[in-house]
């Protein structure tokens, strides 16, 4: 397990390595944003920005109890960009995570919206 996260994860992430990519908004370093992406402890998972990243998960799961199915794909829509804003390299660019999740949200929801539609609301499996 932890050959897969230094791997996948670290390689990713670690400022003394991919991490330190120039490409993308987090690779311009400089006040804020070294302060926001410099590790709190040894792992680089520890820095401020990939626990604001932790947090909004946890408040989806929170947020997402009894919602919508286009709440839902909103609240992953949200994970997914943010994902792409934590990760070092090409931050930003990976539009495919979260834009059918976007779509879905939107149009399910306009659809739940219309004039003379009734919101069945939250429903359960029996």
């Amino acid at each position: 397990m932890g050959t897969f996260l230094r791997d996948s994860f670290g390689h990713h992430t670690d400022p003394a390595g991919y991490g330190s990519s120039p490409f993308g908004f987090w690779g311009q370093k400089g006040g804020i944003r070294q302060a926001i992406m410099t590790p709190l402890l040894s792992s680089p998972l520890t820095t401020p920005a990939w626990g604001a990243f932790f947090a909004l998960i946890a408040a989806s799961g929170v947020l997402a109890t009894g919602r919508s199915p286009a709440a839902l794909a909103l609240l992953s829509a949200a994970i997914a960009m943010a994902a792409t804003l934590v990760k070092p390299h090409a931050t930003g660019t990976y539009m495919a995570w979260y834009c059918g999740l976007i779509l879905i949200g939107i149009c399910a929801g306009h659809r739940a919206r219309r004039p003379g539609s009734k919101d069945p609301g939250p429903t359960s499996v029996s």
